[in-house]
């Protein structure tokens, strides 16, 4: 793979390793550990559980 050129290794990873749907692609899109996640998930427990929360939710 170190003959080809950068562009068309991440080109070809894009379409086979990283697509919806793939163990890759899963554990990018579901990472729990993004900032702001725990945030989202606090206001959406809140708004479940009809508790109003105006300083957080203006700062999403």
């Amino acid at each position: 793979m170190s003959i080809l050129p950068a562009d068309i290794i991440a080109s070809l990873m894009m379409r086979t390793l990283y697509k919806p749907g793939t163990p890759a692609y899963n554990a990018v899109a579901f990472n729990k550990y993004t900032v702001g996640y725990s945030v989202r998930e606090i206001c959406e427990d809140a708004r479940k559980l009809g508790v109003s929360l105006p300083r957080i939710e203006s700062a999403l």
